[in-house]
């Protein structure tokens, strides 16, 4: 998606991560709606454009520190966007066994 580095240089980094915020709460919105292959596909889509908004805005930051650290800060990135994941994946596993939620 190069369009939305495009996109992200039009408007303010506040109000990049808060567009891309309210794309993913309409995802969150659209999840118990879910009754046709289009609505799924349309999640699909939101997740993605919330997702790779959020991770080229904050890369914009984060170069914008030190131009002359540009690999250490995208390591420091990375690494604490995979510690994240990793994290909500485990709490999300363990509050699956106590819950056990069905959709």
């Amino acid at each position: 998606m190069p369009w939305i580095g495009c996109f992200i240089d039009l408007f303010m980094p506040s109000q990049v991560i808060g567009i891309m915020t309210l794309i993913l709460l309409l995802l969150f919105a659209l999840f118990v709606w879910i009754v046709s292959v289009l609505i799924l596909i349309l999640r699909i889509i939101l997740v993605e454009l919330g997702v790779q908004g959020a991770q080229v805005m904050n890369l914009t930051r984060i170069y914008s520190l030190d131009k002359g650290a540009k690999s250490r800060l995208n390591t420091d990135f990375m690494v604490s966007t995979f510690f994240g994941g990793t994290y909500g994946s485990t709490l999300n596993s363990y509050l699956w066994s106590i819950g056990q939620w069905t959709c």
